[in-house]
């Protein structure tokens, strides 16, 4: 019995000798702890930190806002989180993260743009005096006099008529085709190309208010998207996910207090100086980072820094954001 089982032992590794089993390419992993922690926070500190959570707070009544966002966190954001940064990844979640980044990268080739137009001799946005400023566009004088260009019947502001009638071409209706942005079609190459070069060599380079804070903690933290997934699929066996964790997510929330913080006191001042109410010069979604806030900035001392600080900002949230979900 013995010698039996001893001879079927040889003839296995025999066997396996003859015929070894096909390699495989074992997963790449982050060089350094501090790769995947700069990986993770470009993604999840992103425009979202930005546009979405002050206009968010302020819709929703400001502190009151915090209440329902600190519990969805807790409950929701930081569990999710680390189970997203502790999974492998698969095929749907790319499909997802392709998505996502075809809509960031449109909001990168804007800010370009925005941030090009920034080192021209007058700020574009700041005037009524351009091609494609209509009769009912109102200058705001910046002198602090309290006019409100608000009771102008049909006005529109030279900021506004910048966004969608320079930058976006908006047409009449969806049938009718603008003119080619040729200098947008190039911003958006341009944007691809650095995302490109920044990724080749892989990793190793009320009821209201409860429903907005929810999606915010969801969006911002960049949950159920699959880019966390693919993040921490590059993790040791042995990271310590819970660490990771708990550090990444209150970096996102502190980005979004301060981003907060510093939009609206721009927009309380901005509400002041026009003698206006907050509510007409408060901005959601991308109206909030190339409408309310160029208009702050042109009405600043020294505006072209300050535009070109801001638009580069966006650059760089969006550029992270992007690059990190393609890794």
């Amino acid at each position: 019995m013995d010698s039996s089982f001893a001879s079927d032992v040889q003839f296995r590794l025999n066997t396996a000798k003859a015929h070894p089993a096909p390699t495989t390419h074992s997963r790449g992993q982050w060089s350094s702890k501090i790769e995947f922690l700069l990986a993770v926070a470009g993604q999840i500190v992103g425009l979202g930190n930005v546009w979405r959570f002050p206009y968010l707070c302020y819709k929703n009544g400001g502190g009151v806002f915090f209440i329902p966002y600190v519990l969805f966190v807790f409950a929701c954001g930081i569990p999710l989180f680390l189970l997203e940064t502790s999974l492998g990844i698969g095929y749907g979640s790319q499909i997802v993260v392709l998505y996502s980044s075809i809509y960031y990268i449109v909001i990168l080739a804007w800010a370009f743009l925005y941030l090009f137009f920034s080192f021209n001799s007058e700020l574009p946005w700041a005037s009524c005096r351009n091609s494609w400023n209509t009769e009912n566009c109102v200058e705001f004088d910046g002198r602090g006099n309290g006019y409100n260009w608000t009771v102008v019947e049909n006005a529109t502001s030279p900021v506004r008529e910048f966004w969608e009638r320079r930058i976006l071409n908006v047409t009449g209706s969806v049938e009718e085709f603008g003119s080619m942005q040729w200098e947008l079609a190039l911003c958006l190459l341009l944007s691809w190309i650095i995302c490109y070069f920044c990724i080749w060599k892989g990793v190793k380079s009320t009821g209201k208010v409860w429903m907005d804070a929810g999606t915010q903690v969801f969006y911002s933290y960049g949950l159920c998207m699959g880019c966390l997934i693919a993040l921490g699929s590059y993790n040791k066996y042995n990271n310590n996910c819970y660490r990771d964790c708990l550090y990444l997510c209150l970096l996102n929330s502190g980005t979004s207090f301060v981003a907060g913080f510093a939009i609206f006191s721009a927009l309380g001042f901005m509400a002041y100086e026009q003698n206006t109410d907050i509510s007409n010069v408060a901005e959601s979604g991308p109206g909030l980072a190339f409408i309310a806030y160029p208009r702050a900035v042109a009405m600043m001392p020294v505006p072209h820094f300050w535009s070109i600080l801001f638009f580069a900002t966006i650059i760089l949230l969006g550029l992270d954001s992007q690059v990190s979900s393609h890794i």
